[in-house]
Formats: structure tokens, sequence, C-alpha cells
């Protein structure tokens, strides 16, 4: 995986004004809607019955999350292009496990950039917030699994290329969509909002419900645990993705 990683930035360095260009564009967006989000509450102040700093702590994870997946499995989320160009067939003959091949195909350094910020964000929220060393390894267990969460959806992206060869945007709205409502504790929304992101697109458990008790908002100990169940979303994905796999039949060229 290491090797993979220095090929890219290797061969991404080798045009080295434009990544340049690219990280402060990528940051400077960032931040930017950082300010924004800061200034709302600034405002407004409490969302329901949490305060900023718990907000942050949800958008942190989320973006985390959804940075790191985009960043780390892109092969996945430009499978169409791997399909298109008859490069599955030659991964296929390597002697290499398919599914780490795909991550190398493309990785997103960028992206990984900004996992860098959102932990930034996260320290910062964590020492608001005067969360105890203690739970520091279920923060860590919140950002795992939200990662987890992303990488289930571009797998099942990749999937269904298999049978549409094209992307389907209806993925796109899943990841995005969860990104953008997921960075606010759903405790926020109606019941329906949040049931849907508990049981059906299960980011709430890796980052509303561990908040919760970390910061004091709830005394349930056994939300902490709740960030493991993500690693669930990767069975649906996996199989979808090698049913694909089973009936792939070459492009022909």
């Amino acid at each position: 995986m290491f090797k993979y990683i220095s090929m890219h930035l290797k061969s991404q360095m080798e045009y080295k004004s434009s990544f340049i260009f690219l990280i402060i564009a990528q940051i400077a967006a960032f931040f930017g809607y950082c300010v924004v989000f800061y200034s709302l509450f600034q405002k407004f102040g409490l969302v329901k019955s949490f305060n900023i700093y718990q907000v942050i702590l949800c958008f942190a994870v989320v973006q985390f999350g959804e940075n790191f997946a985009e960043g780390l499995l892109r092969g996945f989320d430009k499978f169409s292009e791997i399909i298109k160009h008859g490069h599955l067939d030659q991964l296929l003959v390597r002697p290499q496990n398919i599914y780490l091949q795909i991550i190398g195909y493309k990785i997103e350094l960028s992206k990984l950039i900004k996992c860098v910020i959102s932990l930034m964000i996260l320290v910062f929220a964590i020492i608001k917030l005067k969360i105890s060393p203690l739970y520091y390894p279920i923060i860590l267990l919140m950002m795992f699994g939200s990662s987890v969460v992303f990488g289930a959806f571009l797998i099942i992206s990749a999937a269904m290329c298999f049978i549409t060869i094209e992307g389907l945007e209806v993925i796109n709205i899943f990841i995005y969509g969860t990104r953008d409502f997921a960075q606010y504790p759903i405790g926020i929304y109606n019941k329906i909002v949040k049931t849907f992101f508990t049981y059906i697109v299960p980011i709430g458990l890796t980052s509303y419900f561990p908040m919760l008790y970390i910061t004091g908002s709830s005394d349930r100990w056994w939300y902490i645990l709740l960030p493991i169940l993500s690693v669930l979303t990767l069975i649906p994905a996996c199989l979808l993705f090698n049913a694909g796999m089973s009936k792939y039949k070459s492009t022909g060229s």
C-alpha cells in the first residue's frame, strides 16, 4: 500500500505547480466552508441542545471519513474507467488481490491532505469539550467507522459499473448527501431521517451516538461500541462487487 502511495505521490509531483495549487484550492475551499459554518453558529447559537463544539466533533469525524475513503479508495470511484479502457482485464491476470490493485489504480492525495485538516478541527473540538484522554481510542474508532461507511458506498458504486458501465449518480447522492446530513448531529432531524441514518445508512452509529456519550449528553455506555457495527456495511458492498466480478466476461479490448 505504501508503495502505491509513493508511486502516486511521485507521479503527481511531476507537475509540482499544478499539485500545489490543487492542494491550496482544496484547503481554501475547506476552510471557507468552516468559516461559514462557524459564522452561522455565532449568529444562532445552539442547534436544539447541541453546542457548536459538539457539532464540530461530528463534522470533523464525518469529513475525515469521507475524505479518507475518497482519497484512498478513489480507484473504486473511477472503476467505470477501469472497465471501459480494458484495464480490469490486465488487473485480473496479475498475482495480486484485486481490491488492492483497484486501490492502487488511483489515490487522491489532495483528499488525504484534507484528512489532516479534519484532524486539526477534531483536536480543536476535543480541547474545547475537554474530552478525557480515556475516550481518544473511541474517537479513533469513530473515524475508522466513518471511513468504512463511505468506503462501502464507493465499492457499491464500483459494483454497479458491471451492469451500467458508467457510474450511477444516485450513489454520489448517497455519498455527498450522507456527508451533508451527518456532519450535523442527526438528533436535530425528524424521526424518519434519524432512523435512515441509523439503520439504513449507519453513519449515525459512527459519529452521533458515540458523541453523545463522550460529551456527557447520554449515559448509555454501549454507544461507544456502535462504530464497530459499521464494518457490517462492507459485507453487502463486497458481496455485490464479488457477484459482479463473477459475471464479468471481459471488454474484449
